[in-house]
């Protein structure tokens, strides 16, 4: 299961106790803890969205030939950018408001029973998307999760000191610790969005592997030119430039071709869309350790 469902599964749970745990208490830091998970959820619910459109197909393909799904991004850049905004400026308000008036902090055995599971849930949650991210080539797509995941884990827990202190001092401080968090993680899912948006290409290791796979395909002498593409976070079109023998017949560029793309989308089951291009041998040296270098390098 792709872990981003297991991500807005966690979210809705722990958005429910939470709103529990507001009831029965007058926190703040349960407060802006509880704004945290709105952002979360609504952040998580759109890369849920995401993958769903990445997954239809649309009716007009030659309109829309790589489908909808990007559209998620823009919608999330604007909502994260506004609804993060305005969360975390309620949340840091409400933090001061506290300090300031020195507001009671009252719990109840509901609300520390309630915060403490969403502790827990958070913590499995944290340990889940570490796991995942250290078993699965050290998928990028999980490193925002992850991230979000353990500093949610640090504002339930300051939320949960105040509920046990009662002391406003510390409710106060809580609350604009966890607006801080609110804006941290806004930033890092823009910041996700705003990568995807204007073209990034695939992590490195994943380029090392398509690269890889390609120039030890049987029949292929070079690879001249390798460009790359995240439509999503989980679908990449990669174009490659291959250098061949100039006597390949056509059906054997067919072939060939078939060949690459298969081992590939074997390779690196991201890649969704791919084209090569076949050039004649050239009597030159292998230019495809120059495209190693530069994807060594990184940007």
């Amino acid at each position: 299961m792709n872990p981003i469902y297991v991500v807005f599964s966690a979210n809705l749970a722990t958005l429910a106790l939470k709103i529990i745990a507001y009831l029965n208490s007058t926190s703040a830091a349960v407060f802006s803890d509880l704004l945290n998970d709105v952002a979360d959820t609504i952040g998580s619910f759109l890369l849920v969205l995401g993958l769903y459109l990445a997954s239809r197909r649309v009716r007009n393909q030659i309109y829309y030939p790589f489908g909808i799904s990007r559209a998620v991004y823009v919608f999330g850049l604007i909502s994260v950018s506004v609804i993060g905004g305005v969360l975390f400026t309620i949340a840091f308000l409400r933090g001061l408001a506290t300090l300031f008036e020195g507001y009671p902090v009252i719990s109840t055995g509901t609300s520390m029973v309630t915060m403490s599971t969403s502790l827990l849930i958070n913590t499995a949650l944290t340990a889940y998307s570490f796991y995942y991210y250290r078993t699965h080539r050290r998928d990028p797509s999980i490193i925002g999760s992850l991230l979000d995941s353990f500093i949610d884990t640090l504002g339930n827990a300051a939320a949960i000191l105040a509920l046990v202190t009662r002391n406003y001092m510390v409710d106060g401080v809580g609350s604009i610790f966890i607006s801080a968090v609110l804006l941290v993680s806004a930033v890092s899912i823009g910041y996700r969005y705003f990568i995807l948006l204007i073209g990034r290409s695939p992590p490195r290791g994943d380029m090392l592997r398509i690269l890889n796979t390609i120039i030890n395909t049987p029949g292929v002498y070079d690879v001249n030119e390798l460009r790359a593409v995240m439509l999503t976070e989980n679908d990449y079109i990669v174009i490659a430039e291959v250098e061949v023998e100039d006597s390949l017949s056509l059906a054997k560029m067919e072939e060939l071709s078939r060949e690459i793309e298969n081992r590939v989308k074997k390779a690196v089951p991201e890649v969704r869309f791919f084209a090569v291009e076949f050039v004649a041998r050239r009597n030159e040296p292998p230019t495809y350790r120059r495209l190693l270098d530069l994807i060594g390098k990184g940007s």
